[in-house]
């Protein structure tokens, strides 16, 4: 695009200098023929200014004779008909004479000579004019033919292009779907199939406790039955040796019993083989779906990636070929751009060669000019003086509306200070409104504080409360330890005869079995003494030997039950040890609690055992000591009284004494000072008391200034954020506002002028966007108030786009008017450039007056 700008703008300017360099010699030609002329006016002039001179003394003589001649009736004549006569046959000569000057000046050759210059001077301008529109005519035509034909090449590509495009998003949507739908379908089978796996991995545990069930089952089966073959094995081995029957039928059940075995194992196995075989076969197949599962989304994967590579290709071959079609295209008009100015250069060289053949029909055309020159001279005049006074009309009317524009600005001005002062006095009241909120808050928060230094107060005294009753609970806690001790005491006593009755029955169990065991000895005694029997009267009575082996089996019957009550009486034994062993525990673990508290009581008791015990032992010694020295001092005493004199005796009353009262003394210093000591203690504690209550009052008072402070704060962050919100809103809301004028002025713009410069676009496009509305300012200014209210009530359009031009900018003065600052801000908005265009449209259509 920028190519084909700059070879039209060359084309256009060699088209402009051309007609300039075949103009030059034509001027020089010119110049000659104008210095020839001023030479030969220069001659003329002389003659012109003398039969002037003549002229003007012929009238002056004419005059001074009429007047000598017609003095007498002059004088006497005292009517205005008789100066009216005698001035016309004054001026009639006159008038002759003045029609010949004129008649002799047109006739002169320098008269001619003028006329012929301003032919050949309108002749000149009128095809210099002619070269000139053919040149704007041409570059017109070429930039029309150059603008329609890349509007149609843009055209064509825009379309192929949206084309192309909606096949390509069209393409891709139907890929996505699908991509979509197989997604959809593979997670759809994922969950079924990681459902499948939950509940195989809920019924694994199910399915290997029923195998381990049947294995145990199994194996118990075969431990009893081993346990049976074995015993009749046994038997039947004794009894081999004395019956063949017996060998034969103990063959019999033995292969019987080996028969149910193998059975049994093979049956074992062969459910453990199928269980592995199934687990097996379940672990594989979830392998193997999950397998397929991950293929699945892999190729899914790789096939949107695919698509979408040759989706990417399509789309870089597709824009690949709108390139070569654009640079083709490019070309294209380039060879049409180089055709059109070999044909202007032809066209130009036809305009030189029909150049002299134009001079000749100039000459002609001269003398046609002269006629109308003179008419055109008189209608110039007249047209002058008509608009003369409609300029004259019009500047008193423009000076008429800026006075009322000046008082209609000067009532706005007064008007925005009066609304200036209600909103500054209404602003002042919100702040006082708001101050004295705020003081209502503070005070607020000055009886909260007080209500809750109150309630801290009454919470402290309950704490003392509590405390009293905590120690009350300590003692009541004292009792209930020494309880637990009797209970603990009480507890022992019943589990040491649980367990001595415990160990009572099993001992008597265990002398059970022994009998069980004595009982089977006696038996297995019984059974080879019934053997040896059978085998001494195998002969003469073997029709015997059937019964004495039912006897045998029956004895064996009885022998199972009781074994199986004995094993009913020692699994019942072995619960009820558990459950003695149980209580056991838990008596154990609420007696460690126990003991532990009894532990700890006991230190503490055996610490004031020890104190108490080692303050006997001191005061024992004391005792003893004073005793001693008592017994010592009544001895001395006693010996001196013998001894002595009173002197002395006096003296040891005095020393006594003074020891008395100086061990009373020190015993009631040790009073006082442990009681001080406590009094010290209790005061400190009551302090550090206070001290707590007051450091938490602080802390609460600080936590409540915190508070308020956070408040504050949330108060100014939440008004400067509303502010900056609303500035924001306004700003945002005043820019679009704008742009909207801007926009609209460019139809206003074209109203009164269609054609718009390439400079005012590109300025426009460099971010100049109130170049078309001081454009619109301009025209407005050349044009008439009553033409624009012909326009606005003729063109529909322009009616549509004057009232939105008109309703946005009241619209955005309404909003400015609206802030703190809307006065002066409406001032400078009247002032500029999009208020003058509101003001010229207003007043155009006569919406002020209203």
């Amino acid at each position: 695009m920028t190519e084909r700008s700059a070879d039209m703008a060359a084309e256009s300017t060699t088209a402009r200098h051309e007609p300039e360099a075949s103009e030059a010699p034509q001027y020089q030609e010119r110049a000659h023929e104008e210095a020839w002329e001023e030479e030969e006016m220069s001659g003329t002039s002389a003659r012109d200014r003398m039969l002037t001179a003549v002229f003007g003394l012929l009238i002056a003589g004419w005059a001074g004779f009429f007047i000598w001649a017609r003095r007498d009736s002059l004088s006497a004549a005292t009517a205005p008909s008789d100066w009216v006569s005698s001035l016309f046959e004054l001026m009639v000569p006159v008038l002759l004479l003045a029609l010949l000057w004129q008649a002799l000046m047109r006739t002169g050759r320098a008269q001619q000579r003028r006329f012929a210059d301003t032919a050949r001077t309108l002749a000149e301008e009128s095809s210099a004019l002619e070269q000139r529109l053919t040149v704007i005519n041409r570059e017109l035509s070429l930039a029309r033919d150059f603008i329609a034909s890349q509007s149609r090449d843009l055209e064509s590509l825009g379309r192929v292009a949206t084309e192309r495009l909606s096949s390509s998003a069209e393409t891709l949507q139907g890929l996505i779907a699908t991509n979509g739908d197989r997604v959809d379908r593979i997670g759809q089978v994922s969950e079924s199939a990681v459902a499948n796996m939950e509940q195989l991995r809920d019924q694994l545990p199910v399915l290997a406790n029923s195998a381990r069930d049947m294995t145990n089952q199994i194996g118990t089966v075969g431990n009893v039955a081993n346990h049976q073959i074995e015993g009749l094995v046994a038997a039947m081995r004794q009894l081999e040796d004395h019956s063949a029957a017996g060998e034969a039928h103990v063959e019999k059940i033995s292969s019987l019993i080996n028969q149910t075995l193998l059975e049994f194992e093979d049956k074992s196995s062969q459910l453990g083989r199928n269980a592995l075989s199934t687990f097996e076969d379940i672990n594989r197949q979830s392998e193997d779906f999950q397998r397929q599962i991950h293929q699945r989304d892999k190729d899914a994967v790789a096939e949107t990636e695919a698509r979408a590579e040759r989706l990417v290709d399509f789309l870089e071959t597709r824009n690949a070929k709108l390139i070569e079609i654009e640079e083709r295209n490019i070309a294209q008009i380039r060879e049409r751009v180089n055709t059109l100015s070999s044909e202007c250069d032809t066209i130009l060289d036809r305009l030189r060669d029909n150049r002299e053949e134009a001079g000749k029909e100039l000459g002609d055309m001269i003398e046609a000019l002269e006629e109308r020159l003179t008419k055109a001279i008189e209608r110039v005049s007249t047209t002058d003086e008509g608009a003369i006074a409609n300029a004259r009309l019009r500047l008193t009317a423009l000076a008429d509306e800026a006075a009322r524009i000046d008082a209609s600005l000067a009532q706005g001005i007064i008007d925005f200070e009066a609304d200036l002062a209600r909103r500054q006095d209404e602003a002042a009241r919100r702040e006082r409104e708001a101050l004295s909120a705020l003081e209502n808050r503070l005070a607020q928060f000055d009886e909260q504080i007080g209500s809750r230094e109150e309630a801290h107060l009454a919470h402290v005294e309950q704490l003392a409360q509590r405390g009293e009753s905590v120690a009350e609970r300590l003692a009541a806690i004292d009792a209930d330890i020494a309880s637990l001790g009797a209970r603990f005491a009480e507890t022992n006593g019943d589990i040491t005869s649980t367990v001595e009755q415990l160990e009572g029955r099993l001992h008597a169990t265990r002398l059970i079995l022994d009998d069980n065991s004595r009982v089977v000895a006696d038996l297995t005694g019984e059974s080879v003494r019934l053997l040896e029997i059978l085998q001494a009267g195998k002969i003469q009575a073997e029709g015997e030997l059937s019964g004495a082996i039912a006897e045998a089996q029956d004895r064996l019957t009885s022998f199972h039950g009781h074994a199986e009550r004995l094993a009913a009486l020692l699994k019942d034994a072995e619960e009820r040890g558990a459950v003695v062993a149980s209580h056991v525990q838990t008596a154990k673990h609420d007696g460690t609690g126990a003991v532990d508290v009894l532990q700890k009581l006991e230190t503490q008791l055996a610490e004031v055992a020890e104190r108490s015990k080692a303050l006997a032992e001191q005061t024992r010694g004391e005792l003893q000591e004073a005793i001693a020295a008592l017994t010592a001092g009544s001895q001395a005493a006693v010996e001196s009284l013998r001894t002595d004199q009173s002197e002395a005796i006096r003296e040891v009353a005095d020393t006594i004494a003074r020891d008395s009262n100086a061990a009373i003394s020190e015993a009631l210093g040790r009073e006082a000072q442990s009681t001080i000591a406590e009094l010290e203690g209790a005061a400190q504690r009551a302090s550090e008391v206070s001290r707590e209550s007051a450091r938490e009052l602080r802390d609460q008072l600080a936590a409540v200034n915190e508070l308020t402070g956070n408040l504050e704060q949330r108060v100014a962050t939440a008004r400067e954020r509303a502010e900056e919100k609303v500035d924001h809103d306004f700003t945002r809301r005043m820019a679009a506002i704008t742009e909207a004028l801007n926009s609209s002025a460019i139809d206003i713009s074209r109203a009164f002028e269609d054609e718009v410069a390439d400079t005012q676009w590109a300025q426009y496009l460099r971010g100049d966007r109130g170049i078309f509305t001081r454009r619109a300012v301009r025209l407005l200014d050349k044009q008439e108030s009553r033409a624009v209210h012909e326009i606005y009530m003729e063109d529909s359009e322009f009616r549509e786009t004057v009232n939105r031009y008109i309703h946005d900018f009241e619209a955005m003065l309404r909003n400015v008017l609206s802030t703190r600052d809307g006065n002066a801000v409406a001032v400078t908005l009247l002032s500029s450039d999009v208020g003058k265009l509101y003001v010229m449209l207003a007043q155009a259509i006569d919406r002020l007056r209203d």
